[in-house]
């Protein structure tokens, strides 16, 4: 194995670690949150369970401003210092969890545990992964999510009946200090990007057996980039897909109540939903990789939409797996299409920027999702109808998806390339 091919692989497993380590104990801060509001109240101020849950918002705002900066964060600063920053953030946050009596401090750190996930957590990995492989770049970033659904899947019973035995205080702090522990170590395998060691991405130039691999993409620079109506044609397909899946997701068992299955069989039917996630982040790495991202979008994206759109019809047990199914093959789509697609059209200099609003956007589409769910059921008074949106949302990612990869659109962003590289 030579250098540059070694230091691909050890960047790529840091890039997985960090997003285990900065995102899952963030996934598990609903635990805490009742013995908190029991802990925090006193006879004066009653502490409520919504008002810690303010936290999770404050820290998505804190991910949204640092997302839109982290592609110029990462071109004046080394990329281990962000990380290990990240690291700080993340474990202040989880150890304000721990020692605070009272909401403010949680809110302040709250704040920078967003930040702390974005440039020590997912944004940064994608990024990582983006500049150090051109071949298996999809595979890489499933990788990331597939690695943390399974420990999440382990990590949340243990740590459920920690808080019982042990109290919310000894097992948050215990949590941050391995998760913050933990990312800084796995800074240690990341390196920056390849140009800086005079290297290549693993996928360009030759292989060790001499045999040609695939050329990198010319790049076009940001300022051109965020000009393109191709860019925020991807930017909104990010949005709409996010906002179709937490919209669901804060609502899943609510609406299998709805389809007429009891709370035993409307939990059932969620875990299949959960357990589809884990395959189709796969399937999804694995048809981008092979074909294209857009490809991947099309078999993903239209399968949910044709089931959706006929959710009148899904009523009872069948209707409740079906709708699960169609959750479950779209599930990844905020979180891998853009990363996949943008530096894919535009090339990978600026990917950090790319990469960055790209999240913004599903980030964006998360928060919207679960208010547009109920608003819509409010509204209409039955899921049917928001679940119908919901596949008119993907028809339009879609067509959207169609729009941007038109032929006329690629040759004209190959010819922008073109013209800056003369």
């Amino acid at each position: 194995m030579n250098k540059g091919t070694a230091r691909a692989w050890l960047s790529g497993i840091g890039a997985i670690l960090i997003t285990v380590f900065a995102i899952c104990p963030f996934s598990m801060v609903s635990l805490y949150m009742t013995p908190m509001a029991t802990e925090l109240s006193t006879p004066e101020v009653s502490v409520t369970v919504g008002q810690i849950a303010i936290a999770l918002s404050i820290s998505t705002i804190g991910g949204f401003v640092v997302g839109l900066l982290i592609g110029r964060l990462i071109k004046v600063i080394n990329v281990k210092i962000l990380v290990i920053l990240g690291a700080l953030f993340v474990f202040a946050f989880q150890f304000s969890l721990s020692i605070s009596n009272s909401l403010i401090p949680i809110y302040i750190a709250a704040f920078f545990n967003g930040a702390g996930t974005v440039i020590g957590g997912m944004a940064m990995a994608q990024i990582v992964i983006t500049q150090w492989f051109v071949k298996g770049q999809g595979m890489m970033m499933s990788a990331c999510f597939i690695a943390l659904s399974l420990v999440a899947a382990i990590c949340v019973p243990i740590v459920g009946s920690s808080i019982v035995v042990y109290g919310y205080r000894s097992v948050v702090l215990v949590v941050g200090i391995i998760a913050g522990v933990g990312i800084a170590l796995s800074s240690l395998l990341i390196s920056g990007a390849p140009a800086k060691y005079g290297l290549q991405p693993l996928g360009t130039g030759k292989d060790e057996s001499g045999e040609a691999l695939p050329v990198s993409i010319p790049s076009l620079s940001w300022s051109k980039i965020v000009r393109s109506p191709v860019f925020w044609a991807i930017w909104l397909i990010c949005l709409l897909a996010g906002t179709v899946i937490q919209g669901f997701n804060s609502q899943g068992a609510v609406i299998f109540g709805s389809l007429g299955l009891d709370e035993v069989n409307a939990a059932f039917a969620l875990s299949v939903f959960t357990l589809l996630c884990i395959p189709m982040t796969f399937v999804f790495g694995f048809i981008s990789d092979r074909t294209s991202p857009k490809i991947a979008l099309y078999i993903h994206g239209g399968i949910s939409a044709v089931i959706l759109l006929f959710s009148f019809f899904w009523v009872g047990w069948i209707g409740a797996i079906f709708v699960a199914c169609a959750m479950g093959v779209a599930s990844i789509l905020p979180s891998l299409y853009g990363p996949n697609a943008a530096p894919r059209i535009f090339g990978t200099r600026d990917a950090g920027d790319m990469i960055g609003f790209v999240n913004v956007a599903a980030s964006l589409g998360a928060t919207i999702g679960p208010i547009f769910t109920g608003f819509m059921y409010d509204t209409f008074g039955n899921y049917q109808i928001t679940l119908t949106v919901m596949g008119v949302l993907l028809v339009i990612c879609l067509l959207l998806n169609i729009w941007l990869n038109g032929k006329k659109n690629i040759e004209k962003i190959k010819q922008q390339i073109a013209e800056e590289s003369a």
